[in-house]
């Protein structure tokens, strides 16, 4: 048994424990910034998917003070644990939507029909020492999708700044699919 972050453990039959149920896998859905606090309206319908297909998968939304001041959690986690460490290798797939720590040319990066026209995209706030380190992302356990025209994830500029498609990859067909397929290949490996 191995202790994870909060009241998560990983058993030595691979089940996790959130307080007394048991879970093959474990979606921790983490809002972002100004959502109401459960799960993020980005990934409610990735989770969905991915639960209708998989069985035994739960999900736990991050509780959080989601204000302005506050840097994205998924980030945080990712910088504690390295990739090789007792918790890190317990984390099977990290999927980031508009990311504005999103750093440019790497693996895993994808635009919202799940291809690589915003893989040199560079996020708003790239810089701020809040960035995923590269360990992370040579695993091939990060995906971090970005829409074409989201001043969020893909820098900020005047032609893009009253574009709402930082508000649309939880409505997206492309974005839903991409990222269902994407954990449900991670947790089947």
């Amino acid at each position: 048994e191995s202790v994870l972050p909060g009241r998560f453990k990983r058993r030595s039959n691979g089940f996790v424990v959130v307080g007394a149920t048991y879970y093959d896998h474990l979606i921790i859905d983490t809002r972002g910034t100004g959502e109401l606090r459960g799960t993020s309206i980005g990934f409610a319908a990735i989770n969905d998917q991915v639960q209708e297909s998989m069985p035994n998968v739960g999900v736990h939304a991050t509780i959080y003070p989601a204000g302005p001041d506050v840097t994205q959690v998924t980030t945080l986690v990712l910088q504690k644990y390295e990739p090789i460490s007792v918790e890190g290798r317990a984390i099977e797939a990290v999927l980031l939507i508009g990311n504005p720590y999103r750093q440019p040319l790497k693996q895993g990066n994808r635009d919202e029909d799940c291809g690589n026209s915003t893989a040199g995209a560079t996020g708003a706030l790239v810089g701020l020492g809040l960035d995923i380190p590269d360990a992370w992302y040579e695993t091939g356990k990060v995906h971090d999708i970005c829409f074409s025209d989201d001043l969020v994830c893909n820098g900020i500029n005047a032609r893009d700044l009253f574009k709402p498609h930082h508000l649309l990859y939880g409505f997206t067909s492309s974005v839903i699919d991409c990222g269902s397929s994407f954990l449900l290949d991670q947790m089947e490996s």
